[in-house]
Parts: structure tokens; sequence; C-alpha cells
């Protein structure tokens, strides 16, 4: 026991504060001039362990609690965040046109009319249901064909002269049924003798698994190239 005579008043309060822990023979051994410096790296790490794991363990468990608990909020957010998005949205192109944008738009402002005879295979009619045909605001209602279907579509013409654009505010009509919004919009810019033409469908779907209006765009492509082709004979 020659090491327990050389320990220090204060080891000697630690050692006693460590007998329940350990019991005198391992804490004097270690405490003692047997070991060293050695001694005391290693009772620093028995200690270590004994202490700061169950509160570094339970601390650690609180933090992945937490952690976990969090991740269940994200994807709902996410999943709502995309069903909000993919009921709108808007499909644009851009096409080059022959025509002015004067000539090109004003047979859709006062002109609607001769619009069959130009596509006939698109469009097949259009009645004034209210208004002029040469009054903005007025109700039209067109009866025309979509990948072989036969469909009908009321609107009102929304105009804005200073943009050169020309808006359908869909009504009623087969589309309808499909979309809560449905606009199909020319904004055309002069461009050499003729003009760049972006033709955009602004849309909402009535239920997120409707599909976006790709073929009504295809339709529109198609109506605004057999006008344009039409326009530039005259």
């Amino acid at each position: 026991m020659a090491a327990m005579c050389d320990v220090s008043e204060a080891a000697a309060a630690l050692i006693y504060g460590l007998e329940p822990v350990r019991g005198s023979g391992f804490t004097w051994f270690l405490l003692g001039e047997r070991w060293g410096a050695t001694g005391w790296i290693g009772g620093a790490l028995v200690l270590g362990k004994m202490f700061c794991s169950p509160r570094l363990g339970e601390a650690w468990k609180i933090r992945k609690e937490r952690w976990e608990r969090s991740l269940t909020r994200i994807p709902d957010t996410i999943i709502l965040e995309n069903k909000t998005m993919s009921l709108k949205g808007n499909l644009e192109t851009v096409m080059e046109l022959k025509s002015s944008p004067e000539k090109f738009l004003s047979i859709w402002k006062t002109q609607a009319y001769h619009i069959p005879n130009h596509t006939p295979d698109n469009i097949h009619a259009v009645d004034m249901h209210e208004g002029e045909w040469e009054t903005e605001g007025s109700i039209k209602i067109w009866r025309y064909s979509v990948d072989g279907k036969q469909e009908v579509f009321k609107e009102k013409v929304v105009v804005d002269e200073e943009k050169n654009t020309l808006a359908l505010i869909g009504l009623e009509g087969d589309v309808m049924t499909t979309y809560k919004v449905f606009n199909p919009t020319y904004h055309l810019t002069p461009k050499g003798d003729g003009s760049l033409a972006r033709l955009i469908i602004e849309y909402e779907k009535l239920d997120e698994n409707n599909p976006v209006p790709d073929k009504y765009m295809d339709f529109m492509i198609s109506v605004t190239r057999d006008i344009d082709a039409n326009l530039t004979k005259a």
C-alpha cells in the first residue's frame, strides 16, 4: 500500500467519492504512484464512459426523435404544394407569321365569322351569342373538331390594343368540363413585314388528374398557321 501513502488530500477526497462506484482497491491503485500519468488517463476514460455516455445517449435520442418528427411534416407540405401548383399553368409556344399584328388580330376582333373559311378542317362554324361582331366583349360560340371529336366552346373576347394582345376567355363548352379556367391568348409583336406570335393557353384543371391541354395547343397552332397562310394570299 505504498501508493496509498503518497496520495494528496484532494486525491483522497476523490477516492472516497468513488468508493461506491469502483471500490477502494481500484481507485487507490489508479491514483497512486504505481500507474502515474497513464493511470490518470485510463481513469478519465473510464469515468467519461460511466458518466457521459448515458447523458449523451439520452441527448442523442431526444434529437433523433425531434428530427424524425420534423421529417413527417416535410412530405405533407411538398405534396400539398405540388398538388396546388399542378392544377394551374400556362402552355406557350412562339410562331413567326407573315401577317402583321394588326392584320392577324383584326380578323379575330371584327371578322371572326370569316375564320371557319380560313381553317375549315379545324373550325366548322361560329355564331354570335351576345353583342356584335365588331364589339369587344362580344360572346361567341365556336364549333370545331379536336382529335376527330366535335366540340363546342363559348368565349368572350378581351383585347389590349397597346400590347397587341387578344384573349378568348372560356365561359362554357366541352373544354370547361375539364378545366375551370381556359383562356387561349395571342400576343403579337412586329417583326419585319410580319410578326412574332406568342400563343398562350392559360388553364386551371378541375382535377389534378386531368391532362395538360397539349392537344388544344396543337389545335391553336394549326388554326393560326391556316389563318396566316390565307391572309398572306389576299
